[in-house]
């Protein structure tokens, strides 16, 4: 038994005193004594990328935002752990620290919700946490409320009753196939907009989100104030592999989200990708001059109009809030000037080789200044220059852009090539900045 485990022999029996700041070692003991186990009903050990997910989830759902509900969505293939670990361990855990802790777990099916129930009940008693099941809840005996401290719904329930939930998690509310079924959707919706309004914090748990328009779990993703947390680590494909995965079933489960993002915000993308140390912050306070640079597009439906706009951080990294448009610079100016007045920009760049006015004129009749500049003609040397210092965490986005555009920025190569704008855009920020910092700012 790990040390922090101390057993202390009473004559006829063995009290074990555990360490609840130590997940991994109380997870072994649950795992060993049969309590959380793999689909197959085996023993197994937290992985490194699972205890960052648990980490996640104690860290990041702890956080108050100025009193707003959290929400945060962990996407990632089927047969990783989520349910064991994200789910049914970290209730334990949590209940265990705090038994006036009040949760509930949603699941797709009522046998599904009623066994992780059982479960918890049984990973708490082992850990000396007493506890009674009533009509289909779980009550630790020193809670003096109506409110279960544990409660498993199904997505169709209408609610449950009480004043104040601390947190809910939805497990594996749609797949591949239901995410297309309006009367799916819904259903999720309701128990969404259900504890928005009861739950200090929503966990939803899922293998996928789909980019089909009627998709909840897509549709909250692209709002600022959900946490996400995709997962797609390198030790994903050995664990897989373990649990008797087939490659093909793994890539199935897969969709065009399928980048990892630990909680730390360090992606995990497939090998060749050029930006593989991308750093997503929250520190978007700027200790120099605000910049915006625009790389106007001229065309409709093919390359993007794209804006970058940050500055130096208090941790001395440039920090970047990338945007686009796949529409002609004219059609969206009103939008671009809106960023760059709500933003408090210093000063205004774009990029042009002609010495166009013509966006410069545009802006100015919303009081905006602005000037052009020149980039090299080899764009594919300029952002593949930018490879070091992404990589290194000099220059880091700001968490509040949106994926897709993190996405492009993540999936440019140069073989590939694919959309370059943001890319681009992203080294034009970089250019005017490091240039001109200096200059403005001392």
């Amino acid at each position: 038994m790990a040390k922090s485990l101390a057993q202390s022999f009473n004559k006829e029996r063995i009290t074990l005193t555990f360490d609840l700041n130590n997940p991994a070692e109380i997870f072994a003991y649950l795992s060993s004594a049969g309590i959380i186990v793999d689909k197959n009903g085996n023993a197994f050990a937290l992985a490194p990328f699972q205890l960052e997910l648990l980490t996640f989830i104690e860290t990041k759902l702890k956080l108050s935002r100025n009193g707003h509900k959290l929400k945060c969505v962990v996407a990632g293939a089927r047969g990783i752990g989520k349910t064991e670990v994200g789910t049914t361990f970290d209730t334990i855990l949590t209940i265990a620290k705090n038994p006036d802790h009040k949760e509930v777990i949603v699941c797709r099916d009522d046998e599904r919700a009623k066994a992780i129930l059982k479960t918890v009940e049984r990973g708490l008693t082992l850990l000396g946490v007493a506890t009674k099941h009533h009509n289909g809840a779980l009550f630790t005996l020193n809670n003096q409320t109506s409110t279960p401290t544990l409660k498993a719904l199904t997505i169709k329930s209408k609610g449950i009753r009480g004043t104040h939930i601390n947190r809910v998690k939805i497990e594996d509310p749609l797949d591949e196939y239901n995410c297309k079924s309006t009367a799916e959707c819904e259903l999720v919706s309701f128990i969404l907009h259900e504890f928005k309004a009861k739950a200090d914090c929503t966990l939803i748990l899922t293998n996928l989100t789909s980019n089909h328009p009627s998709d909840p779990i897509h549709n909250l993703i692209q709002h600022n104030d959900t946490l996400r947390l995709f997962i797609d680590h390198p030790e994903v494909a050995k664990l897989l592999a373990m649990r008797g995965v087939s490659k093909e079933e793994e890539l199935k489960e897969r969709t065009l989200r399928s980048w990892g993002l630990n909680y730390e915000g360090i992606f995990y993308p497939d090998t060749e990708t050029i930006f593989h140390g991308i750093r997503l912050t929250d520190k978007t306070h700027c200790t120099s001059a605000i910049y915006c640079v625009i790389d106007p597009s001229f065309t409709v439906g093919n390359d993007y109009t794209a804006m970058a706009i940050g500055g130096i951080n208090e941790d001395n990294q440039l920090i970047a809030y990338l945007y686009g448009w796949q529409k002609p610079y004219h059609q969206v100016v009103n939008q671009i000037a809106e960023f760059i007045i709500k933003n408090h920009v210093h000063y205004t760049h774009y990029e042009s080789q002609d010495s166009n006015p013509h966006l410069q004129t545009l802006l100015s009749n919303y009081g905006i200044k602005s000037s052009f500049f020149r980039s090299t003609k080899n764009k594919t040397e300029r952002i593949l220059s930018l490879k070091p210092l992404v990589n290194s965490g000099a220059i880091a986005i700001s968490d509040a852009t949106p994926i897709e555009f993190i996405t492009l920025l993540r999936e440019w190569h140069p073989t590939t090539k694919g959309h370059d704008d943001i890319p681009d855009v992203l080294h034009m920020l970089k250019e005017v900045v490091y240039a001109r910092a200096s200059i403005h700012d001392h």
